[in-house]
């Protein structure tokens, strides 16, 4: 009777084996865990570099909506940052601008407006320009494009 007693108070623990192997399948979930978080880090900067973009060239799109004339867009300080390249019917718009992550990195990335000539109307002398905003990284990569018109004199 006394031998039963003693191998089922042996029988109640666990075994080195199964101690090792439970935390084997602990550490790999850990590890599944932990990439999910890193993906979602990543996910949030890149959505806040996408969102900065939107916004830079919402904005700058609103400028050139409030401008009468290609020389106003020449001569305006609210174009300061930008660095204007004009040809035939076409003028470009470039401005550089970085984007800081949560990681802590700058990235640099470069907003091109396009104002390409569309046509004339002499009744009221004005000009219709077909603009085009492309943001793009340092590796060309485009982020971010969207097209608009805008009426100058």
């Amino acid at each position: 009777m006394k031998n039963s007693k003693k191998t089922n108070i042996a029988n109640q623990g666990f075994t080195l084996v199964e101690v090792i192997i439970s935390i084997a399948v602990l550490s790999i979930l850990c590890v599944i865990f932990l990439q999910l978080f890193i993906k979602a880090d990543s996910i949030a900067d890149d959505a806040k570099v996408l969102d900065e973009s939107i916004i830079i060239t919402n904005n700058s799109l609103e400028l050139l909506k409030g401008v009468n004339s290609v020389n106003d867009i020449k001569t305006s300080v609210l174009f300061e940052h930008f660095d204007i390249n004009t040809a035939d019917d076409v003028i470009k718009l470039i401005h550089n601008y970085t984007v800081k992550t949560g990681s802590q990195t700058k990235e640099q990335y470069v907003l091109e407006l396009t104002l390409s000539n569309k046509s004339y109307d002499e009744k009221v002398s004005t000009q219709l320009y077909h603009v085009k905003a492309v943001v793009t990284n340092i590796d060309q990569d485009v982020l971010y494009e969207v097209t608009s018109h805008v009426i100058l004199d």
